[in-house]
């Protein structure tokens, strides 16, 4: 069988036998421990690379699930949860699923169903040791949202500490229980609970948020309150206590603190070496009280023992944040009441803490944004010049410090603060500010995120990292394209080619010059007309672009919720979908639009409407090689047959691919000697040190990109048997037709380490698992190291399943875009006698369809049964899926689908849409 493969690198000639020659290197990418932002803890200090001038950053995506619901009551508040960062990915949930996004796009890679609740103000996710846990009723998730076992309970908090999760449980009543458990992800039996069983009945907690606890080595501390009734019967705060637990004997001990009747946000506790500090407040967003805002200090000693040290007082009374400390400087930022000031604001004290008491002045104390969630310390580049930046988002926005994202800097030197409030890279995305109860989170490349109380989660990255895919389409031919922030800006400068065509000159406005349309995608909506949305503003792409509010970038971010980094331009789409159906020109794969969302893999291909005429794979050559090495070179003899019905190579070569470590890789070319019955024997040798696989093809004359293999002999340095050859290599992109039930043998490269294969799964294009089908993946080989500049994951594959034009195996992780060729019976149907001879179909038996037709017809409808008296027969299910038309050479229409007939039997009956039809005889089950 011959394989098209894609030949990358530079080749040489050489005749008999081969010499090899370093030619490039690269460094291999780190792909260290996943990168981890919690969402049920908050991360006070992180070291992320963000920039930080106002023109450096931009909005990048918000997502709101489309089951969000928002009042002014926790009974019907239906909200997306506070964000969890784990590694490359986002995940949130709202209602009854979870989602997993693309941390660097926003796009949904997959979801999964949760058991749900009820609503509540606020809603998180607890995570450890690759374990995704829902509050719910303690489902848990690895980290492709495949549930693998549940806890059967419901869930108030849960936090990961030194290998185990410890969950707080809601038992009978308002009884709360602390447990500690371990769990392998993926492992349904590996659950296994410590002995601690402890009662944290009254642990803080109001509107759906449940405080943080600290841990400290085998120790855990957490607030409790108690509450109480005012005048009106309103619940308001009573007494505050601290708790320290022994992790390990169960032991408690409680501590109450003299702050009765005080508020507390989320309950923040700061641990600075031995001393505790916890920050309340008396005026919140709806009460103005009479005591000021504080910060309280409690000194730690071993064994439990805990002092109350001191309280500061502020100047003002309101919403106060967590406390961090940092470099000998304090960090807290407090609220304004409405009666300190008519606009909402702040002020943020830095102290020095050196010398930090109850007494203490400042180092200075500057204007901020008024908040309702915590304060994050960006440390990023302070070894090297002192500075760090303090992040707030605000709640209610206010004249004095501006609209949205706020970031203070500060620096030993500082006597006072430099700000700087994010307005202008929010422009026209009112969505990015207001009503956040939550503070910043940092991506894995320095995206932040947070959560609103509106129910969407929002990201800003840099003007560097933001990027735009663009399907360009001109007459038929389309590729993809990736542009950033800038480019896109400057797009009307530039012309944009498609294959040899040009766009030189076009606009989009109401009058659609040169008739280009702009699309944008929205999960949940799909691709949405610029112009027939409620946005209802002209955008233009043409060399007037800039930094103005109608400029097509800013237009674009106020899209409103869901994915808006994917974009169509195009002079002929009318109404695009993600079924629609393209053709990639160097292979004839066949591609849906919507299948690349999330996946970059195709920039750059050249792509078709028209299905291209590929010519059908020729036998092969058998092409076998054994192996010689020794620490100078490797010699591998390498046997070529010729099969039966071979074509005839002009100019039969060995393309030789030598791999070595540090991503070098060389490419020669070997000549074949003349074959004798069919056979020949070739040598051929290369150096030893730091090889790591050669790759052999059998190819007709010099090969440049895209060619193909007639028989390929593989072998990796220091295996005892010869690598399997493998039935497909893959580079990613490609669509590859496979017969049910066939054993393959798959070679799967990708630029990044591969992580473990979990299970797979046949999916059709709507991410639906297709029914009856199964997927046996065994023979498992991860090279730890790149070959070339690419790993490779290898496995053999076995898939069951039924015909399907377009699915795709994936665990989440490796995806494969697949034709499946099942082993349905074909029936071959003419119209000019299908409606005097009957065809017999069995009930919920699935056929292959080959219906001949005269006349004009491109599309089937609902088919249903008929009598002879054309009364349609009730009690009958009929499926068709995998609909297509096409033409054959002698002009003979042909429609093709599957068809699935269930119910009961008829001697004689109509099968039909209203147009094509047919006689049937249905032997019932």
């Amino acid at each position: 069988m011959s394989i098209i493969k894609i030949l990358f690198c530079v080749t040489f000639l050489l005749l008999l036998s081969v010499l090899i020659f370093q030619i490039s290197s690269s460094d291999a990418t780190d792909d260290s421990a996943l990168y981890v932002s919690e969402s049920n803890r908050l991360q006070y200090i992180i070291n992320s690379e963000f920039p930080i001038e106002e023109d450096e950053i931009v909005f990048n995506w918000q997502y709101s699930s489309l089951k969000t619901k928002t009042t002014n009551s926790s009974s019907t508040w239906t909200i997306t949860s506070t964000p969890l960062i784990v590694g490359e990915y986002t995940y949130v949930a709202c209602d009854d699923t979870i989602y997993k996004l693309k941390t660097s796009t926003g796009a949904c890679v997959c979801t999964a169903k949760r058991e749900f609740n009820g609503p509540s103000f606020y809603h998180y996710l607890g995570y450890g040791g690759n374990v995704i846990i829902d509050y719910n009723k303690g489902q848990l998730f690895d980290l492709d949202l495949k549930q693998f076992a549940s806890l059967n309970k419901t869930i108030k908090g849960s936090w990961y500490h030194d290998g185990k999760h410890y969950v707080v449980f809601s038992e009978s009543g308002s009884v709360l229980k602390l447990k500690a458990l371990t769990v392998n992800s993926g492992d349904k039996n590996s659950i296994k609970y410590s002995s601690l069983n402890l009662d944290v009945t009254g642990w803080y907690g109001m509107y759906g948020q449940f405080s943080a606890p600290v841990f400290k080595d085998n120790q855990m501390y957490y607030i409790s309150t108690t509450t109480t009734k005012d005048d009106s019967g309103s619940t308001i705060p009573d007494k505050i206590m601290l708790n320290w637990v022994n992790l390990e004997s169960g032991e408690k001990k409680t501590l109450n603190l003299n702050l009765n009747g005080r508020y507390l946000d989320d309950g923040w506790l700061t641990l600075d070496g031995n001393n505790m500090y916890l920050p309340t407040y008396s005026s919140g967003l709806f009460n103005v009280g009479d005591e000021r805002s504080a910060i309280t200090c409690i000194k730690l000693s071993d064994g439990g023992g805990m002092k109350e040290e001191f309280t500061k007082f502020f100047d003002e009374s309101g919403i106060t944040s967590n406390f961090i400390v940092y470099n000998n400087r304090g960090y807290i930022n407090v609220n304004l009441s409405s009666k300190e000031s008519s606009d909402r604001q702040a002020k943020m004290y830095v102290f020095d803490m050196t010398t930090f008491g109850a007494d203490s002045s400042p180092i200075y104390k500057t204007t901020t944004c008024y908040t309702h969630g915590g304060i994050v310390l960006n440390k990023y580049g302070s070894e090297e010049n002192g500075l760090v930046h303090i992040y707030l988002v605000p709640y209610e926005s206010g004249t004095i410090t501006g609209n949205y994202l706020c970031m203070v800097e500060d620096g030993p030197n500082h006597i006072k603060s430099r700000m700087v409030s994010y307005k202008s890279a929010s422009s026209g995305n009112s969505g990015a500010h207001n009503y956040s109860t939550q503070t910043i989170r940092a991506g894995a490349h320095g995206e932040l995120l947070w959560y609103r109380d509106l129910g969407q989660v929002v990201c800003f990255t840099s003007i560097e990292d933001k990027k735009y895919t663009i399907f360009l389409e001109h007459n038929g031919d389309a590729k993809w394209v990736e542009l950033t922030e800038n480019e896109l800006r400057g797009i009307g400068n530039s012309n944009i080619t498609i294959s040899d065509k040009t766009i030189t000159s076009y606009s989009i406005d109401d009058s659609t010059v040169d008739n280009f349309k702009l699309y944008y995608y929205r999960d949940g909506l799909g691709w949405v007309n610029q112009f027939k949305n409620s946005y209802g503003k002209t955008i233009t792409l043409n060399s007037t672009i800039g930094n103005s509010e109608g400029s097509a970038y800013r237009i674009i971010n106020t899209s409103g919720g869901g994915v808006i980094n994917y974009l169509i331009l195009s002079d002929s789409i009318d109404a695009p979908s993600e079924s629609d159906v393209y053709y990639n020109k160097n292979n004839g794969d066949r591609i849906s639009l919507g299948s690349y969302l999330s996946d970059r893999n195709l920039l750059g291909a050249l792509l078709t409407k028209t299905e291209p005429q590929i010519v059908p794979a020729l036998p092969g050559y058998s092409v076998q090689g054994k192996a010689e090495t020794n620490p100078v070179e490797t010699t591998i003899t390498v046997t070529i047959e010729k099969k039966q019905d071979s074509v005839n190579l002009e100019n039969p070569m060995l393309l030789v691919i030598a791999q070595y470590e540090k991503n070098v890789a060389v490419n020669v070319y070997s000549k074949v000697g003349p074959f004798i019955d069919n056979k020949v024997v070739e040598k051929v040798k290369v150096s030893s040190p730091s090889l790591q696989l050669i790759t052999i093809d059998l190819v007709d004359g010099f090969q440049e990109g895209v060619y193909t293999s007639y028989g390929t002999y593989s072998y990796i340095q220091g295996s005892s048997q010869p690598e399997p050859e493998p039935d497909f290599m893959l580079n990613g992109g490609e669509t590859i037709t496979l017969n049910s039930g066939q054993v393959y043998r798959i070679d799967l490269a990708d630029p990044r380490m591969f992580q473990e294969l979990k299970t797979v799964r046949l999916l059709d294009m709507d991410e639906v698992e297709i029914p009856g089908s199964t997927v046996e993946v065994t023979d498992i080989a991860y090279p730890t190291e790149p070959v070339g500049n690419r790993y490779h994951l290898r496995f053999t594959l076995k898939i069951t399943a039924p015909s399907f034009d377009l699915a795709f195996l994936t665990d989440g992780y490796v995806t494969i875009m697949v034709k499946i060729v099942g082993n349905e019976p074909l029936l071959t149907l003419d119209e000019s006698t299908v409606t005097t001879n009957a065809t017999t179909l069995d009930s919920g038996k699935t056929y292959k369809i080959d219906y001949t037709y005269n006349g004009v017809k491109d599309s089937l409808g609902e088919m249903k049964v008929y009598s002879g008296n054309f009364e349609v027969i009730p009690d009958y299910t009929i499926v068709t899926k995998d609909v297509r038309f096409s033409q054959d050479s002698s002009g003979v229409r042909h429609l093709y689908f599957l068809l699935t007939v269930t119910g009961p039997s008829v001697e004689s009956a109509y099968l039909t849409d209203g147009d094509i039809m047919f006689l049937v005889k249905i032997v019932g089950s």
